[in-house]
């Protein structure tokens, strides 16, 4: 996962999103070919665009942040199939219940 900043418009402020991929691409060799200039739209094929939410898991009532899929950002064309594609996480990281959602990483457990 790593996370980009960017504007939407030209007018609108900064915000911060995260590309995750979950097929296994290399992503130590993606930063060093993006910090030489070398990257390709290839190297970001398998990734989808995420945002960071606070949730809670139901069945057991931990609170914790997690990155949710979001389809707001339109930085790929195709990010219905990138979206059908993936793989999320579907395990509470606290109590292993199902946790449904498009959750792509949990961040780390809220404590209170």
């Amino acid at each position: 996962m790593r996370r980009i900043v960017l504007r939407l418009s030209p007018v609108s402020p900064l915000h911060c999103w995260y590309l995750h991929w979950s097929d296994g691409t290399d992503l130590a060799s993606l930063d060093r070919r993006f910090a030489a200039g070398t990257a390709t739209e290839e190297d970001f094929a398998g990734a989808v665009v995420g945002e960071p939410y606070r949730t809670s898991h139901p069945a057991c009532g931990a609170e914790f942040r997690v990155i949710e899929l979001t389809t707001v950002v339109p930085l790929f064309s195709d990010s219905l199939e990138r979206s059908r594609a993936h793989s999320y996480r579907n395990e509470c990281p606290v109590c292993g219940g199902r946790f449904q959602g498009g959750a792509l990483e949990f961040i780390t457990p809220e404590t209170s």
